[in-house]
């Protein structure tokens, strides 16, 4: 007899890495902050933000977004939150590459495309955040996901420049 009063369990998944993107940026540390620039000091034309991961558990679905700050340090308006329900920024400066419900692809599984020379100059700053969809609802969190990742990438180079590993500081 079934007792439908139950959760339903979480399926858990063996991890299957895949091949990811090949390093070389300055890996960062939790809280570290460092200037941008391209090869040689170069002023970046367009950057990437990739985010990629691999799931132990396939519910976790993460996502990215990128909040766009004033110099106030509060997004100018709902239309300044880039994420996979609201690909674009009004500027057309930030695209998100829709969402990946399930990191299954080779590379990079979701990106966000920063034209850096049309950015409103009203923004200051960019904040990049990574969630699990529906974390606190299904019981989730990072220990369920492996080699989670976000990097910058100089657009026109394909060049790393910065790495932080997500799941070396995030275990729950």
């Amino acid at each position: 007899q079934q007792n439908f009063n139950q959760q339903p369990m979480m399926q858990q998944a063996p991890v299957q890495q895949k091949q990811r993107p090949a390093g070389g940026g300055v890996h960062l540390k939790k809280g570290q902050k460092v200037a941008l620039a391209g090869v040689g000091g170069a002023a970046l034309q367009a950057i990437q933000v990739c985010l990629g991961w691999d799931v132990q558990n396939i519910a976790c679905d993460l996502d990215a977004s990128a909040f766009m700050l004033g110099a106030d340090g509060r997004v100018i308006g709902d239309d300044w939150f880039v994420f996979y329900g609201q690909t674009t920024s009004p500027d057309g400066g930030v695209r998100h590459s829709g969402d990946s419900t399930n990191g299954a692809a080779m590379g990079d599984d979701e990106i966000i495309d920063i034209n850096l020379a049309t950015i409103n100059p009203n923004i200051k700053k960019i904040t990049f955040v990574v969630t699990i969809n529906e974390a606190l609802e299904r019981g989730l969190n990072f220990s369920m996901v492996a080699n989670a990742y976000v990097r910058v990438v100089d657009k026109s180079t394909g060049q790393e420049l910065n790495r932080f590993q997500l799941t070396d500081y995030y275990a729950n």
